[in-house]
């Protein structure tokens, strides 16, 4: 069994000392991993399943979360992954990064009308995103107020992925408010900007 005390470090840290784990570790064998808060604990087990691996997590009090991890076996992850690309090859795969909750300046209530606009039109195109990113003050939008929340629920309803930045949520006191989309980390959005074939900054 091998342990990773992640307690107290910043996101994406837990995932990437966990992907180093996993990693380093034989199929069949057990990581368990500690953290401190609930959205660290989400964000492991979200990327440990991701890799194919069997996960359980237990709240082991307010500032303790422990994840169990088996490590998957590499030929049934290597059989996932090719099925996965097989039924993507012919699909683009577009990214939209969201960092702001108008569009453009300097008129914000011209940005906030133009947004609306936007997140309403994007859901109607014929070739959408895979994932829209929200980061910085875009965070607000999939937030509570928000009066843009039945538009993404509507992109989140045809396949379309929302990543939420936690960071961002944190900073802005937003954590609890979220109302659409994922709490991601920066691990996942700069992983997933990075094998995005076309990237939309707004």
């Amino acid at each position: 069994m091998r342990l990773v005390d992640a307690r107290g470090l910043p996101c994406p840290k837990p995932v990437l000392l966990t992907k180093e784990a996993i990693a380093e570790s034989r199929e069949g064998d057990v990581v368990n991993v500690l953290v401190d808060n609930k959205a660290a604990c989400e964000n492991v087990v979200r990327f440990a399943k991701s890799q194919g691996a069997e996960v359980s997590s237990k709240k082991e009090s307010e500032e303790l979360y422990s994840i169990e991890i088996i490590v998957p076996y590499k030929n049934k992850v290597a059989a996932e992954a090719k099925a996965e690309t097989d039924s993507c090859s012919l699909v683009r795969n577009v990214v939209v990064l969201i960092a702001s909750d108008t569009v453009g300046r300097p008129d914000e209530k011209l940005g906030a009308v133009l947004m609306g606009s936007f997140l309403d039109t994007l859901a109607s195109v014929g070739n959408r995103p895979s994932t829209v990113i929200f980061m910085n003050a875009g965070v607000k939008l999939a937030c509570q107020g928000s009066p843009h929340i039945e538009k993404l629920k509507r992109l989140s309803d045809l396949g379309v992925r929302l990543l939420v930045c936690g960071t961002c949520l944190d900073y802005f006191h937003l954590k609890d408010k979220i109302e659409v989309g994922t709490v991601s980390n920066m691990f996942t959005i700069c992983e997933t900007l990075a094998s995005a074939h076309h990237t939309i900054t707004v």
